[in-house]
């Protein structure tokens, strides 16, 4: 996948008329702060891009969360991070506090999804290496193939595996090629 920079997905929103609103260095500092770092990708995508008004889109969509709730749904037990949600709630996409050092590490997906693709396969899948499960939740490592076909539907991808946090912020544009903000 070959993947924007985080001024081109910048000029690609701003240009489909959806509002930007950077987050302060203050609330990204805390952020850092609390987890000791961040990604360079995600505190970029903060700082560039922040929160986008999805106030009229129809579609569906993917939002990061703001560095203020990637603090209020940590817990010192868990061993990913919450950066992203689609917007009914179907799937997440997490990050491993472990990877936290990494510019751009590996996304996990998450939710009612990853509970679909699992469903039977959970001990193979986990002596695989690639589902990570816990007593509440479970993710799945890399290859995040739903997504990409859902890209693949809408023709803007050739089926790319979208692995990392520069995929998924690349895929996340991808969303609003064809799509004006109302």
């Amino acid at each position: 996948m070959q993947h924007l920079s985080m001024r081109e997905l910048k000029e690609n929103l701003v240009s489909k008329g959806f509002q930007l609103t950077p987050y302060s260095e203050e609330e990204i500092n805390e952020a850092i702060a609390y987890f000791g770092q961040l990604p360079e990708t995600l505190v970029a995508y903060y700082q560039l891009i922040g929160r986008i008004d999805f106030t009229d889109v129809d579609d569906g969509y993917i939002e990061i969360i703001s560095p203020a709730e990637l603090i209020s749904r940590s817990s010192e037990e868990n061993l990913f991070i919450n950066i992203a949600d689609e917007y009914c709630y179907s799937f997440e996409l997490a990050i491993k506090k472990e990877n936290l050092n990494e510019e751009s590490p590996e996304v996990y997906l998450g939710g009612e999804v990853a509970y679909g693709m699992t469903e039977g396969n959970e001990q193979a899948l986990t002596d695989a290496g690639i589902l990570f499960a816990s007593e509440d939740f479970r993710y799945i490592s890399g290859h995040l193939k739903g997504l990409s076909d859902v890209l693949c539907m809408y023709g803007v991808s050739e089926g790319e595996d979208i692995n990392y946090l520069e995929d998924l912020l690349t895929a996340i544009n991808y969303f609003f090629q064809y799509q004006e903000a109302v």
